[in-house]
């Protein structure tokens, strides 16, 4: 069965040890508190990166992140669209 793309999990936000989310490619909120698994497969994914920009703003706002939060770099993008159902599949059981 096809892998519905608005469950995969494409960012991981870190923001702390009890504040952290996972989200799909429309920024939609798909866990709050992610897995220690997760967490560290997006860490070794490398490359975090802020939530303070337009595209962010909608996540941050409902979230309620404080402008200090917003510029930490602690979101990291998991999928970059090469991935098989597979490995989608994976990534939505982490």
């Amino acid at each position: 069965m096809p892998v519905d793309r608005r469950d995969v999990p494409h960012y991981v936000v870190l923001l702390s040890e009890h504040q952290s989310y996972s989200l799909n490619a429309d920024r939609e909120v798909l866990t709050y508190g992610v897995s220690d698994e997760l967490a560290q497969f997006a860490r070794a994914r490398g490359n975090a990166q802020s939530v303070d920009d337009r595209l962010w703003k909608p996540f941050a706002d409902q979230e309620g992140l404080s402008p200090i939060d917003r510029e930490r770099f602690c979101c990291y993008r998991i999928v970059d669209g090469g991935e098989t159902e597979e490995q989608l599949q994976h990534l939505i059981n982490m």
